[in-house]
């Protein structure tokens, strides 16, 4: 990717948001972040192949010549937290209303702009941010984060503007670190091992790398890493709570329900947004890890599935935790860990509704 190319794609980009009257009336300014290292952006195949398509939907737009100017501006990232602070000074400028941010990246990037969005809730000393709105491009090596699967979806949703939904997200807040946050799914345990190494080696090794890491942590994370017991306090939406116990190598939790991680793996597949699955012997791990992959796995005997406010975690060993696809190990001092569901949290630009 040169300059040359990141301007046509942002320009092009802002005609397709400049064809919406609604997008016109609403918003006077965008801000592009950019990851220049994210897999849908460095990897040039991938990026000619999605400014082909913004550059088609552009150019199919009626009118382009009088389209109302809506002026944008770009933000290189530099590096990994730099996204999270480029989006933080837009946010707290004095004149906070009629823009949006475009973050063009993958999960990771999206999960940086977010947390800068989640880590100014309840700040009234600030500017109002109520009407700044996000959305995210699906231009990484994983979209499942994104606020479309596809360019085409994505280019459809900018044009014609007019709906937003109010984005929710995972508040960790684990002993002796700083609160973090995800958007689509954080876990505990083989998958967030599988999510870490794979997001560590996705450069370097080409295909789907999470299922060729899923496949080799089959065999030996439980060998090497061990699963012990892990205690869950759970909290649902009227505050009843209920405690579970059991050996389980995987916990995940989301904003919501019906959510994938791992370029499409669908970990909660129904309305539920608690998954836990106990561990079991090698033959059924295969035979799970199957099940998880399509989505089938909710309802078997060792699965957890639940709609929760909040939980409460506890492990008295080392484990890693993924957060949206970016990882970190946790040690037993960092136990209990509380993950808390957080509506609202963010304005994104969305599917239009009938009549919108």
């Amino acid at each position: 990717m040169d300059k040359h190319q990141l301007l046509t794609l942002t320009d092009d980009l802002t005609r397709i948001v400049s064809a919406s009257p609604w997008n016109v009336e609403r918003f006077n300014h965008i801000h592009f972040v950019v990851n220049v290292v994210a897999g849908g952006v460095s990897k040039k195949k991938r990026f000619l192949g999605s400014t082909k398509i913004v550059r088609d939907a552009a150019a199919a737009v009626a009118g382009g010549a009088d389209l109302p100017p809506i002026t944008r501006s770009i933000h290189l990232t530099e590096g990994p937290g730099h996204a999270a602070q480029i989006t933080g000074i837009i946010l707290d400028e004095p004149e906070s209303d009629g823009r949006l941010i475009i973050s063009i990246g993958g999960d990771g990037t999206h999960r940086e702009v977010c947390s800068a969005f989640a880590e100014r809730l309840g700040d009234t000393s600030g500017p109002d941010r109520r009407n700044i709105v996000l959305f995210r491009m699906p231009m990484g090596t994983g979209n499942d984060g994104a606020d479309a699967f596809e360019t085409e979806t994505a280019c459809a949703i900018l044009q014609r503007g007019g709906a937003l939904r109010s984005a929710g997200a995972v508040r960790v807040t684990a002993t002796g670190m700083h609160a973090m946050y995800a958007f689509n799914v954080t876990s505990i345990g083989i998958d967030a091992y599988v999510t870490d190494t794979s997001n560590r080696m996705k450069n370097a090794v080409p295909g789907d790398i999470y299922k060729v890491i899923a496949d080799a942590a089959t065999l030996f994370y439980e060998p090497v890493y061990g699963v012990d017991e892990v205690g869950l306090t759970i909290t649902d939406d009227d505050g009843r709570q209920s405690e579970h116990r059991d050996r389980f190598i995987l916990v995940a939790m989301g904003p919501s329900g019906n959510r994938c991680y791992g370029n499409g793996k669908r970990i909660l597949p129904t309305d539920n947004n608690l998954c836990a699955i106990r561990t079991v012997s090698l033959p059924k791990k295969i035979a799970m890890k199957k099940h998880v992959y399509e989505g089938t796995h909710v309802g078997l005997p060792g699965t957890l599935s639940a709609q929760v406010k909040s939980m409460v975690v506890n492990y008295r060993r080392r484990v890693p935790l993924q957060l949206d696809g970016e990882g970190v190990w946790l040690s037993p001092d960092n136990f209990p860990v509380r993950f808390e569901r957080v509506d609202n949290a963010i304005s994104v630009l969305s599917t239009p509704t009938d009549g919108a």
